[in-house]
């Protein structure tokens, strides 16, 4: 396919092969924003959902009834050691 593209533009006329490479470098260049604008969303989203473990732990700690959770740290040991437990949850 390349192959095809390099006699094409050798045989083409000087102002076709012009155009062939301005062509191809807006494709280029559009190919290269869609890709950085397709990374930048995705970091984007990364940064904002990143959270610690600790943090996620806390969230789901401070999630529960206050009336009946235990104290963070003992929560956050049962949920580092499941088998105590019987499956991570406290």
């Amino acid at each position: 396919m390349g192959e095809d593209r390099t006699i094409a533009i050798r045989d083409a006329l000087p102002r076709d092969r012009e155009v062939q490479h301005v062509v191809s470098e807006l494709v280029s260049v559009y190919a290269f924003s869609e890709a950085h604008a397709v990374l930048g969303r995705r970091l984007r989203e990364i940064e904002e959902s990143r959270q610690s473990r600790v943090e996620r732990l806390f969230i789901e700690w401070r999630d529960l009834d206050p009336k009946t959770r235990p104290d963070f740290l003992t929560y956050s040991h049962h949920r580092r050691n499941p088998e105590l437990t019987g499956g991570g949850e406290v």
